[in-house]
């Protein structure tokens, strides 16, 4: 919630000085929402949320009032309306200069900071923008009172600058890091009929169950109200539950009545005002989405759709997350894209609190068998490339040498490219390394003395391994011209055919 009560401050500061003034009650209202403790000035934790906070602050004393943030988004707005030293004016060349990289005195596309450019400046339609090409254009824009491009080098900084910042949408994250693969707990929760029931009894004769978190008051969670309603009439049809989980305690029963009444949704409704759900699952934002099979693993947790996010909307989502994670679990694979950032209102959680039950003994059944599955039997199966099966407890303990050398050395999962720096995300959507808690569970069991099986029950389910075509059929098979004999030892050299 707070990166959008920060972008709507920017944004409705930076509209009209009539706003500003005839509406300074409705400004109040959304700064005292970010302000957490209400004590009238955003300071400490507060100016972390968003970048663009500390720019906010004109005194830099680390505290920032409304009346300061309101004077700080009109300077911004001054400087971008009155051209200035950091404006490019026309005859001046310091813009088109820097650009210029390999100095043949004009510009393509490959220079200019977006192709956009290129169409407008472009005037004669050659792919290149001369200097001059670029001067008629900047006059005009003079002329009309548009904006004008900022020189690199020389201070600037703009309302417009500090919407961009506040765009969010989201990120893929590595899954196996967001508790994805893992077994959740089997949590008790009360729904608003008094209903209090465990998760494992919302699952019983269900493939799976949606856990989707809205917020009454969060204008992004409003906007995904349709779709959610959507996804829950096709819940029914596809065997799957759906739970609503409003995480925001100071809302009322008939906020969240006032929700689901505007979107049509009729699946049962947990107020989890004691944080107990939110924090089990690690939930970061009101438009969290988590896909839980029917061994309780987390398929997948993230956003719905990309359609909506901090300071964007699209016509229509480019990615549909969720209900690509629902066609895997169906066809009882994994989805490609198992997590994700799910911009919207933001919550506050314990920074303790995990998906998994880590505070329970690790046994076979209960964690070690999902981190084979979600990191080694793709390979190590019958039929895959590994040089043995890992596919059950007996597999594993007749192999567990091996296992323990390679993964203390690194070398299994098979994963070489670099691990980003502390507190950064993986930029691979295919990152098979291990996390740091699956490989230290792992290690911890498998020097433990009786490496324990556990409960059947806690086992996860099976997922179907294509036989071929893992990555999809390719789109063309080329057949080689001759047969290649395979020498039964020693190594060969690559071969010319």
């Amino acid at each position: 919630m707070k990166h959008f009560l920060v972008g709507s401050l920017l944004l409705i500061a930076a509209g009209s000085a009539f706003w500003l003034h005839g509406q300074t009650a409705d400004l109040r209202a959304k700064f005292e929402g970010f302000d957490v403790n209400q004590d009238g000035e955003i300071a400490g934790d507060e100016m972390q949320a968003s970048p663009i906070l500390p720019r906010l602050d004109l005194d830099g004393n680390g505290r920032l009032t409304l009346a300061e943030a309101v004077r700080a988004v009109a300077q911004m707005r001054r400087r971008e309306d009155a051209p200035g030293e950091n404006s490019a004016q026309p005859g001046d060349r310091r813009l088109f200069d820097f650009l210029d990289k390999n100095q043949d005195g004009r510009l393509d596309v490959a220079e200019l900071p977006r192709r956009s450019w290129l169409e407008r400046l472009d005037l004669n339609k050659d792919s290149f923008v001369s200097f001059e090409e670029a001067d008629t254009v900047v006059t005009r824009m003079k002329q009309a009172g548009e904006s004008l491009p900022s020189i690199p080098g020389v201070p600037a900084e703009t309302a417009i600058g500090a919407e961009e910042d506040l765009k969010e949408q989201p990120r893929v994250l590595k899954a196996a890091d967001h508790g994805v693969g893992r077994l959740v707990a089997d949590l008790r929760m009360l729904d608003l009929s008094g209903k209090e029931r465990k998760l494992s009894e919302h699952l019983k004769g269900h493939d799976g169950i949606i856990l989707a978190f809205f917020g009454a008051s969060c204008p992004i969670s409003g906007k995904f109200g349709p779709e959610l309603a959507r996804l829950e009439k096709e819940a029914t049809a596809q065997n799957l539950e759906m739970l609503l989980i409003c995480p925001v305690a100071a809302e009322t029963k008939e906020d969240i009545g006032k929700f689901t009444s505007a979107h049509g949704l009729e699946s049962p409704v947990v107020h989890d005002t004691s944080a107990t759900v939110t924090n089990a699952l690690s939930a970061k934002t009101t438009c969290e989405v988590f896909l839980i099979d029917s061994a309780r693993t987390l398929i997948y947790r993230g956003a719905i759709n990309d359609q909506y996010g901090l300071g964007y909307a699209k016509e229509q989502p480019s990615q549909t997350y969720l209900r690509n994670a629902i066609a895997s679990l169906k066809a009882s694979q994994r989805p490609v894209i198992a997590a994700t950032t799910a911009p919207g209102c933001a919550l506050d959680i314990k920074p303790e609190a995990s998906v998994a039950a880590t505070e329970l003994q690790v046994t076979y059944h209960r964690q070690i068998e999902r981190i084979l599955q979600t990191s080694c039997v793709e390979c190590h199966r019958a039929g895959g490339v590994g040089p043995f099966s890992l596919e059950t407890y007996e597999d594993v303990i007749e192999n567990a040498g091996m296992i323990r050398k390679q993964v203390e050395r690194g070398a299994m999962p098979p994963w070489f490219a670099a691990a980003p720096a502390d507190g950064h995300d993986t930029p691979w959507i295919n990152d098979g390394s291990l996390s740091k808690q699956a490989k230290t569970e792992l290690l911890a069991w498998l020097n433990s003395p009786d490496r324990p099986r556990g409960d059947p029950t806690e086992a996860p389910a099976k997922l179907h391994r294509p036989e071929e075509w893992a990555l999809g059929e390719p789109d063309a098979v080329f057949q080689l011209p001759r047969p290649v004999s395979i020498k039964a030892e020693g190594t060969m050299s690559y071969q010319f055919l």
